[in-house]
């Protein structure tokens, strides 16, 4: 089968692929590449869906929302999703919106159904509405906050946290005690390939519980663990309540395994050791001269004015 992985595919790898859809032809396109500047030989992302459109007949679709990623700034979903909409209708195409918890019945944000919260809403409204009046099948696949432990990823929002939290502070947008859902991305290929080898064409939300139940605070407390004397600040935000739906395991025999606080270490051990090989070995130098004390500064200036002044003599004065 031909699959098209769309919108925020941060989370996507050639692993993420095999596990979703063992033995199809996967093409995956992140949202990024649709915005109009010189990376981009395509104009908009109707354009560029048009483009795809002429090179692959598409049999399944899955988009994935902006707003797995938690604590994120990116746009909604709205105008990319009713683009592959557009190109899904009179097709039998499979499309699989997967959402996050901002989408969930109930949720709110701070400022209460504003917001990400209305964002949310609206593209499930969207899907609701392609799915009655064009015939889309379409399922809504609503899931925790996405993370990776995936080696040849980049986590969105682990990694820009770490490197916060390496500056002694750093901040986390919900309250101590709210609710902060989680799920390893790995896991969700699996739930996704299941989703599709059972499909039919009636249009659902399917839920996926929040197993571990952890909260702002608890995060809070893992990054203090790795990062000794650490500063987290903490926001007033009420976090988002997942519904407390069993579908996935009563259906699809899948439930969640991986736990996010178990897990931290291991991709903080491999962010460090990234960070360490990216490092310029001159300008690491050159911090740790610059965290010397005055005295220790002036023994090492000497010293280096003393080797200056052998070589110059050893080399005949040839600097």
């Amino acid at each position: 089968m031909e699959v098209l992985v769309v919108g925020n595919t941060a989370y996507v790898d050639d692993d993420f692929c095999a596990k979703a859809f063992p033995g199809d032809h996967v093409k995956v396109v992140a949202a990024a590449e649709a915005r109009r500047d010189e990376s981009s030989p395509h104009a908009s992302w109707k354009e560029l869906l048009q483009h795809l459109d002429q090179a692959y007949e598409f049999d399944r679709v899955v988009y994935l929302s902006n707003y797995l990623t938690p604590h994120t700034d990116s746009v909604g979903d709205i105008e990319l999703l009713r683009s592959v909409f557009r190109t899904c209708a009179g097709r039998r195409v499979q499309l699989l919106y997967v959402a996050g918890p901002a989408g969930a019945e109930g949720a709110a944000d701070a400022a209460g159904r504003t917001g990400k919260g209305i964002i949310a809403h609206a593209a499930n409204d969207l899907c609701r509405y392609y799915a009655a009046r064009e015939g889309v099948q379409t399922k809504i696949l609503r899931v925790p906050f996405l993370y990776t432990a995936s080696a040849a990823l980049e986590d969105p929002f682990l990694v820009p946290m770490f490197d916060a939290c390496s500056t002694g502070s750093a901040a986390l947008q919900g309250a101590q005690d709210a609710a902060f859902p989680l799920l390893c991305a790995e896991e969700l290929s699996v739930l996704v390939r299941r989703i599709f080898d059972s499909w039919n064409a009636n249009f659902e939300t399917l839920d996926v519980v929040d197993t571990f139940h952890h909260t702002v605070g608890e995060v809070g407390d893992a990054l203090k663990a790795l990062f000794p004397g650490l500063s987290v600040a903490y926001g007033d935000s009420a976090g988002y309540a997942l519904p407390a739906s069993d579908v996935a395991r009563v259906r699809y025999g899948w439930f969640q395994r991986y736990d996010l606080l178990r897990d931290l270490s291991t991709i903080q051990a491999r962010w460090d050791a990234g960070r360490a090989k990216k490092v310029n070995p001159l300008r690491a130098a050159i911090d740790r001269i610059q965290m010397r004390t005055l005295p220790v500064k002036c023994l090492e200036t000497a010293a280096a004015w003393v080797l200056f002044e052998v070589l110059e003599r050893l080399f005949s004065q040839s600097t």
